[in-house]
């Protein structure tokens, strides 16, 4: 996971941030996934959850960006029976350097979504205003 070693330099403690923004853009999207090939959604959203735990998981800790082998091998290993799995369901044979290139792909979207300049706040709601007499 090569990029995701400069996008936790770059972005440091905006991590969360960004996934807060990342979540609802993957979200949107997989349902077209999904419904066209099913076992290519799960796959995409189990690298995509899988990726942002493992970053969270080493966000705390004082590794460095160096580590990027390291949370590479994680997810890969974390997930590849599962993809294979998953992918096999749409008779797509799939094997390590495939569920690698799946992982460094959902790190590469990660990678080009921009930090927000801001904390994202949740909508809210117009206080209802009283009657008056």
């Amino acid at each position: 996971m090569g990029g995701i070693g400069t996008f936790l330099s770059k972005f440091g403690q905006s991590f969360k941030k960004v996934f807060a923004v990342a979540t609802p853009i993957e979200a949107a999207a997989a349902p077209f996934i999904t419904a066209a090939f099913p076992g290519v959604g799960a796959a995409i959203n189990l690298a995509f959850n899988t990726v942002a735990g493992v970053e969270a998981s080493f966000e705390g800790s004082n590794i460095n960006s160096q580590a990027s082998a390291q949370k590479l091998a994680t997810v890969v290993n974390t997930i590849e029976p599962a993809v294979i799995q998953l992918l096999a369901q749409e008779h797509i044979k799939a094997d390590t350097p495939t569920v690698t290139n799946i992982v460094n792909a959902v790190v590469a979207v990660l990678n080009a979504i921009p930090a927000p300049t801001t904390t994202p706040t949740a909508p809210t709601t117009p206080a209802t205003p009283t009657p008056t007499s």
